[in-house]
């Protein structure tokens, strides 16, 4: 904030204070990206898919702490013998970071169905400065029920937030 000062004229004068990264007090919010997906994606097999959330995030400190949240939009279908199911799961760099959202529905028929938003959140400490991607991929865990990413009209999110520690 700028502080005020009276020179030797008599006229005040501005005096202009940069906060630096540093200086931020914890739980400061440094950065933010986001990114949002609305393609669909049927997932028919138990193998990881890709989505298209992904973010390249450069941390402003090596001792931050980094937030990782996720809403993914999933529909899940049992069928005559299996539950309906759907697994996403964060990815830094290609390699799983945390733990997965495992959503779950019934098996039947046409009452064994749901579509739900599933939040994922990841936390790590930054460690250092340099440069990752954050992503997101989804599987259909119990391939006899049926999956989707994404159903009808509905966009998932990724969001990455830096906050001081």
């Amino acid at each position: 904030m700028p502080t005020e000062i009276s020179g030797s004229t008599g006229v005040n004068k501005i005096q202009s204070s940069a906060i630096e990264y540093g200086d931020l007090p914890t739980g400061s919010v440094i950065q933010v990206a986001t990114d949002y997906d609305g393609d669909s994606i049927t997932m028919s097999t138990s193998s990881w898919q890709t989505t298209n959330l992904s973010i390249a995030f450069t941390p402003k400190k090596s001792d931050s702490k980094i937030v990782i949240t996720s809403v993914l939009n999933l529909f899940m279908a049992g069928s005559g013998n299996q539950h309906g199911s759907a697994q996403g799961q964060i990815k830094k760099d290609g390699s799983d970071l945390g733990e997965l959202v495992w959503a779950w529905c019934g098996y039947g028929g046409t009452e064994a169905q749901a579509t739900m938003p599933c939040t994922l959140i990841v936390e790590e400490t930054s460690g250092s400065t340099s440069a990752r991607t954050y992503s997101v991929s989804v599987r259909n865990y119990q391939t006899g029920g049926g999956s989707t990413f994404n159903p009808y009209t509905g966009k998932s999110s990724l969001v990455v937030m830096e906050v001081a520690a």
